[in-house]
């Protein structure tokens, strides 16, 4: 008889996450990052490089905009997205 068995795969948050991102396509690449750790449940901390440091923090202003929206204010509780700057090593 075949044997039964049973596969799953369990996603939970890991808490805080630490995004680094290279100059090149800095926003493809951090929101490339950004959405799946949003939607596990993370806090992010964003190191952009230090040539284009401006993406980051939009999408960081974006992300707290929409925060203190009441609708998301659940979803998107203020500090889910910050953004170090500086350089790097």
């Amino acid at each position: 008889p075949p044997m039964a068995a049973l596969n799953y795969t369990e996603r939970s948050p890991l808490g805080v996450v630490g995004l680094i991102t290279p100059w090149n396509l800095p926003l493809y690449l951090l929101t490339w990052k950004v959405a799946p750790a949003l939607m596990m449940g993370n806090t992010i901390v964003a190191k952009p490089s230090e040539v284009t440091p401006t993406t980051a923090t939009m999408l960081a202003e974006l992300v707290a905009e929409a925060s203190a929206e009441p609708a998301f204010a659940d979803y998107a509780p203020a500090g889910l997205m910050n953004v170090v700057h500086g350089l790097g090593p």
